[in-house]
């Protein structure tokens, strides 16, 4: 293996490291709006709801197979009241990984307040 092969497999493999880093910094970023708390490590006091649909959007681009960013979005997207927005996150999830129970239990939730709405 040559110099220029070991470089370009150390680039991606970093490339990997930086984008789970910046998903696991959005997650946070997620649950901190969710809980309507402060994350002092983010720096960040209550992200607006379109920041949090936007950063939830960039982190889906950049893993695209994890249901856990579909459920979060789908939460983000129930709590402003975008009900078909969330059902279809929630169904993305739980094509991607067919037991994830919070993202059926979540569904299910938002399913009978809409119903229960009627």
């Amino acid at each position: 293996m040559g110099k220029n092969e070991v470089k370009n497999i150390a680039i991606t493999q970093a490339s990997k490291i930086q984008s789970n880093q910046n998903i696991i910094q959005i997650e946070r970023l997620i649950w901190s709006h969710l809980d309507r708390t402060s994350d002092p490590e983010l720096n960040i006091d209550r992200t607006s709801n379109d920041q949090i649909v936007t950063d939830v959007i960039k982190a889906i681009e950049l893993k695209p197979s994890c249901a856990l960013l579909y459920n979060n979005r789908g939460d983000v997207q129930a709590e402003l009241g975008k009900y078909n927005e969330a059902i279809a996150d929630y169904t993305k999830a739980i094509q991607l990984r067919s037991e994830f129970d919070l993202a059926i239990n979540n569904q299910k939730m938002l399913m009978d307040k809409i119903n229960c709405g009627k």
